[in-house]
């Protein structure tokens, strides 16, 4: 997954690393193919902002992320990528929203070349504060990945809801529910019945170290996602965050679930 703002899983910070473990790395739905791996991140992200009059302030960002899997090094990647946002804050007083428009581009290698390829997104979102402690944020992704390989190009929007606030000293409190619809892809064996009346070509992997390849399956399909991150200030720069999250697949030819459980340290200058 290629990291972008304002996930409800995300640190916030110019650095930050994380420890993620995932019980479906695969995207299956049966036993046999469901299998479980730890994921390490990294993200480095240099940020300039240029306050303007009435609110109007653009915002311009590079960033350099990596993925880690030490069971299944094909999966690990590096992003790079460069972008920028336009904030508006209209009218007068605290509680006045906030609307934001970016977007993003880059380029992302992988181990695996016929992961790597160019990424782009667009956003566009609305910050309301509900109370001195607690602020509200929905907003709307459109993405695009083109890789090496057909199987593994991206196409997807995706609308997030996002409540945040502080529920005591230190501590920061996020839930967040995401909605997406688009391209996702599954390792299934050859036998898996959903490829039985395929129009696909089949394209197989040795990432997870089977004896049969699997066979990366691709398709359309809606996925629902809840999270919650807590998170704890150590000092005034750093912050540690506990966060859990499920998605759940319903729609397209395999349902699935995926439960991710990450531990996060972020850091700002």
């Amino acid at each position: 997954a290629l990291l972008l703002p304002g996930s409800a899983t995300g640190a916030a910070g110019p650095w930050r690393t994380g420890l993620h473990w995932h019980d479906n790395a695969t995207n299956a739905d049966r036993p046999g193919e469901i299998l479980a791996a730890a994921q390490f991140t990294g993200e480095l992200r240099y940020t300039h902002a240029r306050r303007r009059p009435a609110g109007r302030h653009p915002w311009l960002h590079a960033a350099l992320a990596v993925e880690a899997w030490p069971r299944y090094d094909g999966l690990d990647l590096a992003h790079l990528g460069v972008g920028a946002e336009w904030r508006l804050k209209s009218g007068l007083g605290a509680y006045r929203p906030r609307f934001v428009f970016g977007g993003e581009v880059g380029l992302t290698s992988a181990r695996e070349s016929a992961r790597a390829g160019r990424h782009g997104a667009a956003w566009v979102q609305v910050d309301q504060r509900l109370s001195p402690a607690w602020q509200a944020r929905l907003r709307h992704t459109r993405s695009r990945h083109d890789a090496r390989q057909l199987a593994f190009d991206r196409t997807a929007h995706e609308t997030a809801l996002t409540f945040q606030g502080e529920i005591s000293l230190g501590w920061t409190l996020v839930v967040e529910a995401r909605h997406r619809r688009g391209d996702v892809v599954s390792y299934l064996l050859p036998d898996h019945p959903a490829l039985a009346d395929k129009t696909q070509t089949p394209f197989k992997v040795s990432t997870f170290d089977r004896a049969i390849k699997l066979v990366a399956y691709y398709f359309d399909a809606a996925t629902r996602t809840e999270a919650v991150r807590l998170s704890r200030a150590l000092s005034p720069a750093a912050r540690l965050s506990f966060a859990w999250e499920q998605r759940t697949t319903r729609q397209g030819v395999v349902p699935y679930r995926n439960q991710i459980t990450s531990l996060e340290l972020s850091h700002s200058w």
